[in-house]
């Protein structure tokens, strides 16, 4: 390796078409399969779906940054409207609470519902619930659901499950709202 390349570190800098290539991919809904089959029919060399996963990463850091950051600036924004001179004040707002599921009735697998500001109308704060965890389903496959092996890994899981409470699925959709917005 030359010391010019070294110096400058740029062994791991994301070229930028492949980075705008993944995150069209994404935008789309889509996966490496279908960058797959786009590739092949554009005569272009494939990346690895390691490389697509390492952008998938980056551009998936990079939003949850943005995120954090608007978020920050909202609440702040928020604090100021109500008059909090100090950010260890705790500020009495007034909010309204929404939910929403991807599809409707009862087959939907992720809902969402969000805080809203009554005087600016900006969402303060979400939470974003799934009846499935992929994690869940990857190890009942690997370790059968019915062995103790299985039960003392859930144990450590159910904390960070992404199936946010169980009791949810049982009713219907106006109950998972209520419980949504209690979280």
């Amino acid at each position: 390796m030359s010391r010019e390349i070294s110096r400058h570190k740029v062994l791991n800098a994301p070229f930028d078409i492949n980075m705008r290539l993944v995150q069209g991919i994404l935008s789309l809904g889509l996966g490496y399969s279908a960058l797959e089959k786009f590739c092949m029919n554009m005569n272009l060399n494939i990346m690895s779906s390691r490389t697509f996963n390492f952008y998938k990463k980056k551009i998936l850091d990079g939003h949850l940054f943005a995120a954090n950051q608007m978020f920050c600036n909202i609440r702040k924004d928020v604090e100021e409207v109500y008059g909090s001179r100090n950010d260890n004040d705790i500020v009495d707002i007034g909010v309204s609470y929404d939910g929403s599921w991807l599809t409707r009735g009862h087959t939907s697998n992720i809902g969402i519902g969000c805080v809203i500001d009554l005087l600016t109308g900006f969402v303060i704060d979400f939470e974003v619930m799934s009846k499935r965890c992929e994690e869940c389903q990857q190890t009942k496959l690997a370790l059968d659901e019915d062995t103790a092996e299985f039960h003392f890994w859930y144990e450590g899981h159910r904390d960070f499950c992404s199936i946010t409470c169980r009791v949810i699925w049982l009713d219907g959709s106006q109950s998972r709202n209520k419980i949504v917005g209690k979280t």
